[in-house]
């Protein structure tokens, strides 16, 4: 198991733009980092699963960019 620190934010602004033709919308954001932090772990699993969601594709596509960025299978 990896542990790796995941920094803090605290939006000052957030503007979400009209939605685009994929039904996603741009947003813009100002934030400022604070000097705190989870600890976030995650281990190999068999498969790639998603709880909570039924159809969360940025969740799933951000763990896929995860894995293939460290040249490992998809499996959280």
């Amino acid at each position: 198991m990896r542990r790796e620190p995941a920094t803090a934010k605290l939006n000052l602004a957030l503007v979400v733009g009209p939605s685009r033709e994929d039904g996603k919308h741009e947003v813009a954001t100002v934030y400022q980092r604070l000097d705190l932090a989870d600890r976030v772990a995650l281990s190999p699993a068999p498969r790639l699963r998603v709880d909570g969601f039924a159809a969360d594709t940025l969740v799933r596509a951000a763990l896929e960019r995860l894995a293939g960025a460290a040249g490992i299978s998809s499996s959280w």
